[in-house]
């Protein structure tokens, strides 16, 4: 979803020539060379489903109407489809923010067309304008769906469009990448002098062009400055067309444990900084996070909404009026806002409704469950701010240019006795000091008047799983207990998990590496105290009468294969919590058996500061055995150059944890 509402500059200006110079498209819509029908595979990527043939942009300043000075971007895409899965190429969606007043985006002139060769001639099915279907979805956002007709396996199709856009602040990314490999992609940027934009290069893409040429154009017209005053103007100003291209990029990867895939892929980012026209003085436009913060403040649908009015001061006289502690006061108001809202699952951190509206109905997106909640917080005398983040989906907003678009998700920040807590309303269960686990990436920008900045998200995120096994003899079996715990974020994780799929599925998934063990009814339970799940349950198999008898010490719980199975990885590595295992067993010696060989004490650890730890002990004491396998994380992200030296580590803990306790009959 698109969150940029009130970040554009509107420009009334008459425009009185061209470019001096322009190069033509790369491709013209329709005209098909056999060749690219032609294609069975794609050259750089072989068994690809489809490939891009050429994906071409070109964006421009220029005037529409009475709109004044509107960003158009015109894209033509060409896909080659080599197989039936290929054939999702042809279902197109185009997403646009229209905003408040209807028209801040546009979309028209939509062309599609599928191509093919029949008898040695190239044939051609063009789309049917009353087959393009526009939605509202709701928030200012409008989606445009079509299917491109006469799409088959074999086929080129094709598919081109302008939008406009008024926020030109903001300009569209441009990929290069996607999720099929692209033989060329190319956009052109022209840019008059007066306007100075930060273009950021991101995923590591080696372009193929990197151009600049110089034109020349005459504008006058009125101006709508920073002071909102209009003024007559008449100037002759140089522009430069920005030319980028990049050849042959692979589809992208999709690596496990990756946070936001779309901020290692190949794109360009655009940010306008500053604009000056001749004789004036140069105006910043979001040139800084204080500027960006202090306009969220002065917005009706974010600041405006986080201020508590009548109603949430009643509420909160109804839910926590008795509760005198600053932490109990937070947190009953925390859990009455979960129990009685349910998130409908959009992002944003923008609300259009009031939280009266919000309240009676019972569902709200993100920004309109979590601006209630600081509304809230804030009516009980709390110290409390929305913080704003991109998601591990979503992607990083960059550190130093601030960006709305960047950001899909808002969250509360309340300090208590000088200790910041992050809540989140829209997940149910979670305690005071817990956000989503999609939230858990990087640092959030903490939209305050008198403290405002970046918060870590991630920084004390913790999430630990105990596992104790308590196992002795009784006649021919061995029998016992296991005991499984999650602390932290482990435990929101559990919850989760019982939150979407029942208790039943949950258990069994923690049943699963005691197959041989016959597990017997488990209880799932909260214990009290710090934020925790409990499951038990009985456990036992036979025991062979051999003269030796071999036990694996580490049955579940614990680290038993490596999560890492890539080779190589081109992307960072990242886990939304550091993650702790803990595992105890007990196990009491077999009569008429004594121990013949045990596995040795281990200590492993990864990196310089130790960030990872492994520990293994085994010792024996009065006939009973206690074996201990401990995995300490401190920290979460790994570059991809210590990939390798990173599954080596865990191959060595599930290598450590498959040797086997010898008992030998005396």
């Amino acid at each position: 979803m698109f969150c940029s509402k009130a970040f554009w500059l509107s420009f009334v200006l008459v425009w009185t020539s061209c470019v001096l110079t322009a190069q033509k498209p790369p491709m013209k819509f329709g005209k098909i060379d056999p060749s690219e029908i032609g294609l069975t595979d794609c050259s750089f990527e072989p068994g690809a489903a489809a490939e891009v043939l050429c994906d071409y942009g070109e964006g421009d300043f220029e005037i529409q109407g009475q709109s004044g000075f509107v960003y158009t971007l015109k894209r033509h895409k060409r896909v080659k489809i080599f197989t039936k899965t290929g054939l999702d190429e042809a279902n197109v969606e185009l997403i646009f923010y229209s905003g408040k007043s209807g028209d801040l985006e546009k979309i028209r002139g939509i062309k599609a067309a599928c191509h093919w060769l029949e008898n040695g001639a190239v044939r051609s099915q063009e789309l049917s304008s009353k087959d393009i279907y526009t939605t509202d979805a709701g928030h200012g956002v409008r989606q445009i769906k079509f299917a491109i007709p006469g799409a088959r396996e074999g086929c080129v199709v094709e598919y081109l469009y302008e939008l406009s856009s008024r926020d030109i602040a903001s300009l569209r990314d441009w990929f290069f990448q996607g999720d099929i490999p692209v033989l060329h992609s190319e956009y052109r940027l022209t840019v008059p002098n007066f306007f100075t934009f930060q273009k950021v290069l991101r995923g590591g893409a080696r372009l193929s062009v990197n151009e600049e040429t110089a034109g020349f154009r005459s504008y006058s017209g009125w101006v709508s400055g920073a002071d909102n005053r209009n003024s007559n103007v008449r100037m002759e100003t140089s522009t430069v067309q920005y030319q980028w291209a990049v050849d042959t990029s692979p589809s992208i990867r999709r690596e496990p444990y990756t946070a936001a895939p779309r901020d290692y892929t190949a794109h360009l980012e655009f940010q306008l900084l500053r604009y000056q026209f001749d004789g004036d003085i140069a105006h910043d436009v979001l040139s800084t996070y204080q500027k960006f913060n202090e306009i969220l403040l002065e917005s009706d649908d974010f600041g405006g909404l986080a201020k508590p009015g009548n109603f949430e001061k009643k509420l909160v006289g109804d839910i926590a009026g008795d509760q005198t502690a600053p932490v109990a006061k937070a947190g009953a108001i925390l859990r009455h806002i979960q129990e009685k809202i349910k998130w409908n699952g959009q992002h944003g951190f923008f609300a259009d409704q009031s939280a009266a509206k919000v309240y009676d109905s019972g569902t709200g997106d993100a920004g309109e469950i979590n601006l209630l909640l600081v509304s809230c917080l804030r009516a009980a005398g709390l110290k409390a701010d929305p913080v704003i983040l991109g998601t591990r989906e979503y992607g990083r907003p960059h550190p130093l240019y601030p960006k709305a678009d960047k950001f899909d998700f808002v969250v509360a920040a309340v300090d208590i006795d000088g200790k910041t807590w992050l809540a989140d309303a829209t997940s149910r269960g979670l305690p005071l000091g817990y956000v989503a686990e999609h939230c858990l990436h990087g640092d959030g920008w903490r939209v305050s008047d008198e403290s405002p900045g970046w918060t870590p998200l991630q920084q004390s995120a913790l999430g630990a799983y105990t596992t104790f096994m308590q196992i002795g003899r009784e006649g021919d079996t061995w029998a016992g207990k296991a005991t499984f715990k999650t602390h932290g974020y482990a435990a929101a994780e559990a919850i989760r998990k019982v939150n979407d799929d029942g208790e039943a599925a949950y258990i069994k998934t923690l049943q699963y590496p005691l197959s041989e063990w016959n597990p017997g009814q488990a209880v799932f339970s909260r214990p009290e105290g710090p934020f925790a799940t409990l499951v038990e349950m009985p456990v036992h198999r036979d025991l062979e009468g051999d003269d030796i008898l071999y036990f694996k010490p580490v049955l579940a719980g614990s680290i038993l294969e490596n999560p890492f199975t890539l080779e190589t990885r081109s992307w960072p590595l990242d886990l939304p919590y550091n993650k702790n295992f803990n595992y105890v067993l007990t196990l009491t010696v077999p009569d008429g058996y004594q121990v013949a060989e045990m596995p040795q004490d281990a200590l492993v650890t990864f990196g310089e500061n130790k960030d990872l730890v492994f520990q293994y002990r085994c010792s024996i004491a009065n006939d009973q055995v206690t074996v201990i396998s401990k995995m300490q994380m401190k920290r979460g992200f790994f570059l991809p150059e210590e990939y390798a030296d990173l599954r080596r580590f865990y191959d060595l803990i599930v290598q450590k944890n498959q040797e086997m306790l010898v008992f030998k009959k005396v």
